[in-house]
């Protein structure tokens, strides 16, 4: 495992793509900072600066998407998985070790983009609202939903032995899981009431009615559940502060991990590798 590591690691630290994903989040955190601050000064609005520490979150799945697709498809196109075996590496150290490559290339990213955003944001916005302990695990809260991202893309990279479809798998999937996160939420945050223009005795009031596209009881359970298990969902309360379970999201994100590791082993063990 410690050779396996040591030469993806510096093959990693000579990946183009991941410098221009890494700058490419950088630059978004400065240009959402930027932008907030020019229209607090301009249209004098009152912003705080929690959703601005964690709002690179909600594109953080497409960028690791793609950094992990053409890292660990490489791998496949110029045969080195094949020579790793050759030499007697065995297949889950092979798929462990680009998991903790992956995963320490996304946890720079993302703490690198925590320490810019608190550095520009606190002396723009102020301090943020929450407690320490509550900001600590909300931190904590979008490392883990980053790993939960890694393994789902390590693990269709791994199991596809071609570098362009797993790379555009990786994308594929992390466009749906933001697609379906954006639907749950939208469904989640329809109003139990709304107001409706009606007439009464030739005179137009408004009236407030039961909004019917409200969920409610079990099914919004199973709504709020799906929103937090999916990383998406979980950038998305972040960001727009709704209420949220921060120590089950982080034990939904676990959960992810856990199973889509287990089962891209499990697969990676039994492929043909030509």
């Amino acid at each position: 495992m410690n050779k396996l590591l040591h030469a993806g690691f510096y093959r990693f630290k000579k990946s183009r793509i991941y410098a221009v994903c890494l700058a490419g989040v950088l630059l978004y955190c400065i240009f959402v900072n930027a932008t907030q601050y020019f229209n607090k000064v301009k249209y004098g609005y009152e912003l705080t600066v929690d959703p601005l520490i964690f709002n690179f979150l909600t594109m953080i799945g497409v960028v690791f998407s793609v950094f992990i697709g053409l890292y660990v498809g490489t791998e496949y196109g110029d045969g080195t998985i094949r020579n790793k075996l050759i030499v007697g590496m065995s297949r889950t150290g092979i798929y462990l070790s680009n998991l903790i490559i992956c995963t320490a290339g996304g946890m720079i990213i993302i703490i690198t983009a925590y320490i810019l955003n608190i550095g520009l944001g606190i002396p723009l916005f102020g301090t943020p609202e929450m407690g320490a302990a509550q900001f600590a695990v909300t931190l904590l809260n979008g490392i883990c939903l980053g790993i939960a991202y890694i393994s789902i893309f390590n693990m269709i990279a791994m199991i596809n032995s071609n570098k362009t479809n797993g790379a555009v798998l990786c994308i594929l999937a992390a466009f749906a899981i933001v697609f379906i996160g954006i639907l749950l939420f939208s469904q989640l945050s329809q109003p139990e009431f709304v107001e409706h223009l009606v007439m009464k005795n030739g005179e137009s009031m408004l009236e407030t009615v039961k909004n019917s596209n409200y969920l409610s009881g079990t099914k919004r359970e199973i709504y709020q559940n799906m929103l937090e298990l999916l990383p998406s969902g979980q950038a998305m309360m972040l960001v727009n502060h709704n209420e949220i379970h921060p120590l089950r999201m982080i034990a939904y994100s676990g959960l992810v991990t856990v199973v889509t590791n287990v089962i891209g082993i499990s697969i990676f063990r039994r492929k043909d590798i030509k």
